[in-house]
């Protein structure tokens, strides 16, 4: 069994996550959990905050020697605060709401390790569909798939990844916060939520669709194991677009067409006792000038796989 407490605060967003997990109900291969979620957001990229409560009950379960699903229901009560907003979208999106969903993860995985993989490949599809009671309604749909290859005594790791996702809505228009957003640690070399359509008012607003495509190699550095030092090359290639937004506020957005960003760049990744750390030098190559915000150095916690 398993109980935890997460507390997280950083400068755009405070959180509180409780949980916990059951590993096999009734004996069998089956896990249960539930979890407690509270969270604020004051982003940078737009101008309105969020508060939400989440209650989330979860199953997981194998489907197959290399696959497991897991299902969960989630009830949340989601306030956004954009009535003082510069953007007409964002002000439409100002209000209480209550969202009721229905969310699945499913996982293929064929690597050969579940820490360092050299080899195999690893797919995830999740799905959520909202709109069973409550006020919102949509499915959201994303994909995500990777792929490991070693040379030299698999030393040096190559990957390739693509991902992406859609968001199609049954009740009214999209969201600021169920749509998806790009930059940070999901697209380095550009700063969070900062790619993507715009408001007039220069608002990141999120988009509807993405597709994201990465290529990596992490190699050894020549310098003592026990340092926990190695280096990775990246390149990456990706777009956000299309948003559903209230017609009354549609000749405000900017930028929603399909435009393919890109960037390249090395990694150093440092294995130390409080975690795994990754510091990025990266090159925006292809973005829009003037419109997406780019960024040179960037420092997550994140392993070498």
């Amino acid at each position: 069994q398993r109980l935890n407490l997460n507390l997280s605060v950083a400068e755009q967003s405070q959180a509180v996550h409780f949980g916990f997990t059951e590993p096999a109900i009734f004996g069998r291969n089956v896990s249960s959990g539930i979890s407690l979620n509270l969270k604020k957001v004051d982003p940078s990229e737009s101008t309105y905050t969020s508060n939400s409560i989440s209650l989330t009950p979860s199953l997981g379960f194998k489907v197959g020697p290399d696959s497991r699903m897991s299902l969960s229901y989630q009830l949340e009560n989601l306030e956004i605060n954009s009535d003082k907003s510069p953007s007409a979208v964002l002000r439409k999106d100002d209000g209480n709401y209550t969202n009721s969903s229905i969310n699945s993860v499913f996982v293929f995985d064929k690597r050969n390790s579940i820490i360092e993989p050299t080899d195999g490949y690893i797919l995830k599809l999740a799905t959520s569909v909202a709109g069973i009671g409550g006020d919102t309604g949509f499915i959201k749909n994303s994909l995500k798939s990777r792929i490991y290859r070693s040379i030299l005594n698999e030393s040096v790791v190559f990957s390739a990844e693509i991902e992406g996702g859609i968001l199609h809505n049954l009740k009214d228009h999209s969201r600021i916060t169920d749509r998806f957003k790009l930059g940070g640690r999901n697209f380095r070399g550009f700063q969070f939520g900062e790619v993507g359509p715009r408001d007039v008012s220069g608002d990141a607003l999120g988009g509807d669709k993405y597709l994201m495509n990465r290529i990596e190699v992490n190699f050894p550095l020549g310098l003592p194991e026990e340092l926990g030092l190695y280096g990775g090359g990246f390149s990456e290639v990706g777009s956000l677009w299309g948003l559903e937004a209230d017609p009354s506020v549609v000749e405000s957005i900017l930028h929603s067409e399909r435009v393919l960003r890109s960037s390249a760049g090395f990694s150093l990744y440092w294995t130390t006792p409080i975690g795994p750390l990754q510091f990025n030098w990266s090159n925006p190559i292809n973005y829009l000038e003037g419109v997406d915000i780019t960024e040179r150095f960037s420092l997550n916690l994140a392993t070498r796989f």
